[in-house]
């Protein structure tokens, strides 16, 4: 668990939470500003201020930072290696070429260095890249003849005889930008989530970072939803009071149990479980934690490593059962969030207007948007994804990738 700064790494976006995951990867703070988002974004869909900017999330790849190093005053392009400790920024061809091995990254890069320039990019932005010219496909969806461009997961359709298609057709790269850093050296840049930059070329298409909030008198909470939404605030408030906070320094201080614990959330969604039962999940990750000491332990030659493993093991395990009341409200908390969350995406998905589809063996079928991203004055930004469905689409992808 960290400050919020500190997981962006030293304030370079490489990484956007799960709302549901803000007690894991940002703490007791994280989880304080969790709640705001929860609530501006329930009193937008209500007709009631809203602090909180709510975006769609574009499912782009790579992740590509570009604009001028204020250290050199050159323009470069880079994929999040750009945040590493020993940077990869690529400023010409060369640099690409000796960086990355030839294919579609590489190919990428080669498209953003040379088209990017001309789009006027003032200090460093971060975005999305959507596609190539070869990338782009023209293709029958529901009727419609739409030029299509699958950048992840998600097949993004637009109709190719609209203005937004024939801009894309007649394009050479399209991108969509959602950060802008500012600071005086490469080392001191500060990230500012969905100030997003917007200057579309006729080789660069760019779609519009789409504020939500503009859009949200077209579709409230139902009574039903609302009083649904309140109780679940007030459940997360009340679990967010009554986390120990003894322990919760204890878990922060153990990147093994915090570590084991993300690893095993992470394979829950992508089985396509659900944690059902917080108390019964506790149970199960404290398996999965003693099934990686015992492969640790046999993978082991000597008997002095195998002492010093079991020694490990056995004070990792002591604290994690010392903490076991307290990981038991955390997935309380968590689930709280999801079940918030995903009644309020239910309403978002009717503001967002993609289209949106998966291929499959049987074809392409409709699907939402991958989600969105709410951020807040003060640079706090979380995603809105729903993680089981999105699993499950990326498991249909695979399935129709070895067929």
């Amino acid at each position: 668990m960290k400050s919020f700064k500190t997981f962006l790494t030293e304030n370079t976006l490489t990484h956007l939470t799960h709302i549901e995951d803000s007690i894991l990867d940002i703490g007791l703070s994280g989880v304080k500003s969790a709640i705001y988002a929860l609530i501006s974004v329930k009193n937008m869909l209500s007709g009631r201020p809203s602090n909180s900017s709510v975006s769609i999330k574009w499912d782009g790849s790579p992740s590509i930072i570009a604009g001028y190093n204020p250290d050199n005053k050159k323009f470069f392009v880079a994929t999040k290696s750009a945040f590493n400790k020993t940077p990869k920024l690529c400023y010409t061809k060369e640099d690409v070429i000796s960086y990355y091995p030839a294919g579609g990254l590489a190919e990428k890069m080669l498209y953003a260095l040379t088209y990017l320039p001309s789009t006027g990019i003032k200090g460093i932005v971060q975005g999305d890249f959507l596609y190539t010219k070869p990338d782009l496909q023209i293709t029958d969806m529901l009727g419609d003849k739409c030029v299509c461009f699958t950048p992840n997961t998600i097949t993004y359709a637009v109709d190719v005889n609209s203005k937004e298609g024939q801009k894309i057709l007649k394009s050479k790269m399209g991108i969509v930008f959602h950060t802008t850093y500012t600071g005086n050296s490469f080392a001191s840049l500060n990230a500012v989530y969905n100030k997003a930059f917007y200057a579309p070329t006729k080789d660069v298409w760019m779609p519009k970072l789409a504020d939500i909030k503009d859009m949200s008198n077209e579709c409230n909470l139902s009574n039903n939803d609302y009083t649904f939404v309140e109780n679940k605030l007030k459940a997360i408030i009340k679990l967010y009071t009554e986390l120990d906070r003894t322990d919760l320094s204890i878990l922060e201080n153990n990147n093994t149990v915090l570590t084991a614990i993300k690893t095993f959330n992470n394979k829950l969604v992508r089985d396509g479980k659900t944690v059902s039962s917080p108390a019964n999940a506790v149970k199960e990750l404290e398996k999965y934690i003693e099934s990686i000491y015992a492969a640790k332990y046999n993978s082991l030659k000597t008997d002095a490593g195998r002492h010093n493993s079991e020694l490990k093991h056995q004070e990792v395990m002591n604290k994690f059962r010392g903490i076991y009341p307290t990981l038991v409200k955390i997935y309380e908390l968590q689930n709280a969030m999801v079940d918030c969350k995903n009644i309020l995406m239910k309403y978002l998905n009717k503001l967002n207007a993609s289209k949106c589809f998966v291929k499959t063996n049987d074809g392409y079928i409709v699907t939402q948007g991958e989600g969105f991203v709410v951020s807040d004055v003060i640079g706090n930004a979380y995603k809105f994804v729903d993680r089981k469905e999105f699993s499950r689409l990326n498991f249909a992808i695979s399935q129709n990738r070895k067929k």
